[in-house]
């Protein structure tokens, strides 16, 4: 028979770990997170392919809390709608869509597409323009994303996106949400992706050389403001090298060119594709109404600050 015996154990090697208990917590963590992701990423994803079968009319109720169905164009806005009007056939749209254009006199280089068929075209953009040709490429682009519910689908993303965020941080998840429902109806909420962005200038410059006979002009807008862009870069740059501040500009970068491709880029690609498409490079350009010319000539008359 064993006698009993009471061996002793080490000091330093009792209730301790092989793995420290941060690092699991960190692991675990770091787990959860990647889950999350890829979550959301499916989320993202379904409710962006989703977003296009949503019926236009209901897209539509949703906009109208954000532009009055009742309200009566302004003259500017009728003359912006006439020129829309006219370049929709070249590219069609869906059974059930329309297009509605507003007018915003500020002085943004901007235009945007949103939810419900809207397109919103400021002052800035009339201004740094000196052809109907120039414009007619900027609608176009705002119609091709407007025809391919491009709008919605960013919509979309932007409330899978706070879905994910609300699972992480509510606070967050509530501030993101708060945001879409207080930007959806001015504004392209997340953007558009690039291929998005390729496809709508792909389709307006189409529509202008079915309008004009020819894609003269259709890049002056973008050229416009890439000079500004690199002349307001050239001024910051030297204020900055006298000791003084820059400052910064009410528009800044354009906004219109925040959430699409490099102006360089997109410029030397419609300049590929034309030439790929047989659309001539050459024409006679189209002048702006008398009604878009005097905004212009209303910017030029206004007293310097």
């Amino acid at each position: 028979m064993n006698a009993y015996s009471n061996p002793q154990l080490p000091q330093e090697e009792i209730n301790v770990s092989e793995k420290r208990p941060l690092t699991d917590v960190l692991i675990m963590i770091a787990g959860l997170l990647a889950v999350i992701a890829v979550i959301g990423l499916l989320l993202m994803l379904f409710a962006q392919t989703l977003a296009g079968w949503l019926p236009f009319s209901a897209e539509r109720s949703i906009a109208d809390r954000f532009f009055d169905p009742t309200a009566v164009q302004s003259e500017q806005e009728v003359e912006l709608q006439r020129l829309a009007d006219s370049l929709i056939g070249p590219q069609g749209l869906p059974p059930g869509v329309s297009i509605r254009v507003h007018f915003r006199p500020l002085p943004v280089a901007n235009a945007s597409a949103t939810i419900g068929g809207h397109i919103t075209l400021y002052k800035g953009l009339i201004e740094a323009i000196d052809s109907e040709n120039a414009l007619a490429m900027v609608i176009a682009h705002e119609i091709a994303h407007v025809r391919h519910r491009d709008p919605v689908q960013s919509l979309s993303r932007g409330l899978a996106l706070t879905v994910v965020l609300s699972a992480v941080s509510a606070g967050a998840g509530s501030k993101l949400a708060d945001w879409l429902a207080g930007s959806a109806g001015t504004l392209t909420v997340l953007g558009f992706s690039r291929a998005q962005e390729e496809r709508a200038d792909t389709d307006a410059l189409a529509a202008v050389a079915a309008r004009y006979g020819h894609v003269a002009g259709a890049d002056t807008f973008f050229a416009a403001m890439l000079k500004r862009s690199v002349d307001k870069s050239v001024a910051n740059s030297a204020g900055k090298s006298a000791g003084k501040s820059a400052g910064k500009s009410a528009d800044g970068v354009p906004v219109f060119l925040r959430t699409h491709p490099a102006t360089d880029e997109r410029i030397s690609r419609l300049a590929a594709l034309a030439a790929e498409r047989g659309w001539a490079g050459s024409g006679e350009l189209t002048p702006l109404s008398p009604v878009l010319q005097a905004i212009r000539q209303g910017s030029k008359d206004e007293p310097s600050r």
